[in-house]
């Protein structure tokens, strides 16, 4: 089952402001397997579609190099920067198959998978209703 209303659309974008405003991330993006956004945190349609097709080429690479060493798919991925950033992205399922969720944490110390699991949880819940 996919995305099909307006609502639920609305509905997938107020998950991802909480989870930001919740977790003090600067950017929560959720993400087809094509790497199409599907909702964000942000309402600037331009750079969702920029933070989404960055999101889908991290996990292309990093699952292509995991292939190379025999390793499968990773259900989280995380990139730290030098300024003290942390990109997550969390691969699940949802809809009809494969979704992304990723977060931009401002202070990579900060703790991130209670909030990112609750998110998905609700995420998950919309595509069954």
């Amino acid at each position: 089952m996919g995305i099909e209303t307006q609502q639920q659309y609305a509905t997938l974008a107020e998950i991802l402001k909480n989870l930001a405003l919740d977790g003090a991330f600067s950017l929560a993006v959720l993400t087809d397997h094509n790497g199409l956004p599907i909702a964000s945190s942000d309402g600037d349609q331009a750079a969702s579609e920029a933070q989404s097709a960055v999101v889908a080429q991290i996990q292309n690479v990093v699952i292509r190099a995991l292939g190379n060493i025999s390793m499968s798919t990773p259900d989280e991925i995380s990139l730290n920067d030098v300024n003290g950033r942390k990109l997550v992205c969390r691969q699940f399922s949802g809809g009809d198959g494969v979704v992304y969720l990723a977060v931009v944490i401002p202070n990579r110390m900060k703790s991130y998978r209670k909030a990112m699991n609750m998110a998905i949880r609700s995420i998950q819940k919309v595509w069954d209703s």
